[in-house]
């Protein structure tokens, strides 16, 4: 036994796997290798350094994940069609490259920083790829009429245990390497930068794992066809005791709520209904899949003929919910990812009622065509929802008169006042989501090259180039106050820097900081009370306890200066008046609705004479 583990791990075994590897995925390997840098590169560098352009970065880094799936896809393509010939070859390849250039050009990329949805949205449909490609190795015998399901899905499965023994070995290797590092720092005294912890991660998520799933890739599909007797008791017991039941729970509960939404048509269903659609569907279909060595059985065969009936009027559900939202608001990445993949699943459920195939190579198939098409190209999510922000904003700037000869224009208080709140908060949400996701940049047109030139002298991050735009419109104010609809609900906040100032405390004989969180002094006689709407202020003034109620200053307060911040550190902050008494505030937020304070937030320093 030994001898075998030692011929295993032997340097001239690593070396032959290498090689193989090399010879049969050498895209594969130089998109890992870009990988590894770009990783390596984020992890060791800080997001204000101001030569690292963490766009490119990142854009680069997903970009190399794609390029390696999609070519690990062409080469099992190749060995499935056992293409030799060379015009047919570079043909190909010219098309893998115009994909990957496509894909980095339409990734959305910020000046400071890509945000985190955006990088988690490009890894889970990533991810998605990496399942569905293995469906390149039966590409021609799907087309030459040659195609079976048991073997397909003995190959799946055997793949699948690949990339979970992948996972693995990274939590190993990351645990070990974790450990060691760990250990040198206690026994040594060495101070270890935590990146070097991530980087150790790194090494074995983009190329030690990876590498692995590509060594253990087999040339015939016969050698990795995986004996289903191995695993079948343990799926047996997850489809039938955990998924099955699992499944008619869900579809109970989700069509009950549909049952809701049509006895009260007028309500219109919760957006997140797509979402919870589309999960539930696509485990089902997971668990469609999985059960296919169980077809025989009564209950999964029920599943499997009815499954797909039973997903229709779900999907029209989720077609009508996000319907709603993209003629009130346009489409986002999320309503434009909720369309396809409900297209996708309702193409699933006509070819499982109607095909007398069934096969189970659509699956999968139809689910990476339909990601290349999302990801790729002006007709991907990313332009498409870029478009449709862009091309609502000029919409409302021109209904209002706020572009003129071309260029946008700062309109007066009294024109601001005949813009609704509703639209006001459209505007700034439009504002934000395209700063946010696609970057300012691509408001360009709609500003004019004097924004560039403003922003020029601005400072490079989210906040500020967002704060600029809407001051251009006036509407910076309504940033931090955030209009959010017809009934006047508004969330304000004030923050206050005593930075090089002062509070006059002459003639007072006590000043203490108090606010609703932390109670400073005697807990029980000096404290902030918020509830049911009030605010009221609690302290002890010559031996006795005095309550205030402040709720209406607070209001009024807010109303007041809430659209201000009070950077400027050579201006102190009006105080409220309590009695004889006063109370500077340092920090307030609260939603105000029908003039009612909820959720509020109060701190500040009172003086007491």
């Amino acid at each position: 036994m030994f001898n075998t583990i030692k011929e295993k791990l032997s340097w001239k075994a690593v070396e032959k796997d290498l090689s193989e590897v090399v010879q049969r995925f050498p895209l594969v390997v130089v998109a890992l290798f870009v990988l590894f840098g770009t990783s390596t590169i984020l992890i060791h560098v800080g997001f204000n350094e101001q030569d690292i352009q963490y766009s490119l970065l990142v854009k680069t880094m997903v970009t190399s994940i794609y390029a390696a799936l999609f070519a690990y896809s062409m080469r099992l393509g190749f060995e499935s069609w056992d293409i030799t010939e060379k015009y047919k070859i570079i043909a190909l390849y010219v098309l893998y490259a115009v994909t990957i250039v496509l894909y980095f050009m339409y990734v959305p990329g910020v000046n400071d920083t890509v945000p985190s949805q955006t990088i988690f949205t490009l890894m889970a449909i990533n991810g998605l790829l990496l399942i569905t490609v293995f469906t390149s190795a039966f590409e021609k015998p799907f087309f030459k009429k040659t195609y079976r399901d048991t073997p397909f899905y003995s190959y799946v499965l055997t793949q699948l245990f690949v990339i979970i023994q992948a996972g693995v070995v990274v939590l190993a290797i990351g645990a070990l390497g974790s450990a060691t590092l760990g250990s040198i720092s206690a026994l040594f005294g060495l101070s270890i930068n935590g990146e070097w912890y991530g980087q150790i991660f790194i090494l074995a998520g983009t190329l030690v794992a990876p590498l692995y799933v590509l060594a253990n890739t087999p040339k015939e599909v016969s050698q990795g066809q995986l004996k289903i007797e191995n695993i079948q008791k343990f799926l047996r017991f997850l489809i039938l005791y955990i998924a099955l039941p699992f499944i008619f729970i869900y579809i109970v509960i989700l069509y009950a709520y549909t049952g809701k939404v049509l006895l009260n048509f007028s309500q219109w269903p919760e957006g997140i209904v797509s979402w919870l659609v589309i999960f539930f569907s696509f485990f089902g279909w997971l668990i469609y899949f999985l059960s296919y060595h169980f077809k025989g059985e009564p209950v999964v065969a029920t599943f499997r003929k009815w499954f797909p009936y039973v997903m229709v009027p779900q999907i029209a559900m989720l077609f009508y919910a996000i319907g709603l939202r993209i003629s009130q608001h346009g489409v986002t990445i999320n309503r434009y990812l909720v369309v396809a993949f409900g297209l996708w699943l309702l193409f699933l459920c006509g070819y499982y009622i109607f095909s007398k195939q069934k096969t189970l190579f659509v699956l999968p198939m139809s689910l990476f065509v339909a990601l290349l098409v999302v990801l790729i190209g002006p007709w991907g999510m990313f332009n498409v929802s870029q478009n449709s922000q862009t091309n609502r904003l000029e919409k409302l700037f021109t209904q209002y008169e706020f572009i003129q000869d071309g260029s946008v224009v700062t309109p007066t208080e009294e024109e601001l006042e005949l813009v609704p709140n509703l639209d006001k908060s459209s505007i700034v949400s439009i504002i934000r989501y395209l700063c946010d996701t696609h970057g300012c940049e691509t408001l360009q047109d709609i500003y004019g090259d004097g924004y560039i030139e403003e922003s020029n002298n601005t400072d490079n991050n989210y906040f500020n180039q967002t704060s600029l735009l809407l001051k251009k419109i006036n509407l910076d104010n309504f940033y931090y106050t955030g209009g959010l609809g017809e009934n006047n609900q508004r969330f304000l906040s004030l923050y206050t820097s005593y930075e090089n100032t002062s509070i006059p405390v002459s003639g007072f004989t006590s000043m203490e900081f108090i606010n609703s969180h932390v109670r400073t002094g005697d807990s029980d006689k000096q404290k902030i009370q918020t509830s049911d709407g009030e605010v009221v202020l609690v302290y002890l003034k010559d031996g006795n306890i005095v309550s205030k109620d402040i709720s209406k200053d607070v209001r009024e307060y807010l109303l007041e200066y809430g659209s201000r911040s009070y950077e400027e550190t050579s201006v102190n902050p009006p105080a409220l008046q309590v009695g004889e008494d006063l109370f500077y505030i340092t920090d307030v937020s609260a939603e105000l609705k029908n003039n009612a304070l909820s959720n509020i937030s109060l701190g500040g320093y009172l003086l007491v004479k």
